[in-house]
């Protein structure tokens, strides 16, 4: 529920072109007090709103913002940590900084992500595919990428194996490339309007 409730505070609105870190606003910060109370004292389960709960709600708040692990590096989960007991008695306080701060990292990481992948998939671009590789195509419980080298390599992984599947189904190289391209332009478009 914690969850539901901030991502969509963090996405409301779309405004700017380029990504800006975002901030929470007075209102949200009063409709979280507002939530927290009725969560405490009205809802039909009784829950406890405590440290156990606050290191539930990091790990679902991560794995929400990157389930297979695409963008997070390591360093930013072990930075993270320091948040994990604490958003019970921040968001009691209406306190969302911290959330905004996972969140604006994310961002940020994506962003530059998609930048690399759209570049990447233009049509000059090469891409070799004799070269005998293995994917790991459910990276839900795999290590976080340790440097943006490793993030990059994940990537173009990744991209490889989608542009072989569109070849599979018929597509040429390029076609593959250009729908591929064009999906992820159309999600840097929505990353960059998030305010």
């Amino acid at each position: 529920l914690f969850t539901i409730v901030l991502f969509g505070f963090s996405v409301a609105s779309l405004q700017a072109e380029q990504p800006k870190p975002l901030a929470p606003t007075q209102e949200q910060s009063k409709s979280t007090i507002e939530v927290i109370q009725q969560l405490n004292g009205n809802h039909f389960r009784t829950l406890t709103i405590d440290d156990q709960l606050s290191s539930r709600f990091f790990d679902e708040y991560i794995k929400s913002l990157d389930p297979s692990r695409y963008f997070f590096l390591e360093s930013d989960i072990q930075e993270f940590k320091k948040f994990r007991i604490n958003f019970d008695d921040d968001f009691k306080k209406g306190k969302l900084e911290n959330a905004f701060i996972i969140f604006n990292r994310f961002n940020q990481r994506q962003t530059a992500q998609l930048e690399k992948v759209i570049a990447n998939l233009a049509p000059n671009v090469p891409y070799n595919f004799e070269t005998e590789e293995t994917i790991n195509t459910d990276r839900e419980n795999a290590p976080w990428p340790t440097t943006v080298k490793e993030a990059d390599i994940i990537w173009q992984q990744y991209i490889k194996l989608n542009l072989l599947n569109s070849m599979l189904n018929g597509k040429s190289l390029e076609d593959s490339k250009k729908n591929i391209r064009k999906r992820y332009v159309n999600q840097l478009r929505r990353n960059s309007r998030i305010d």
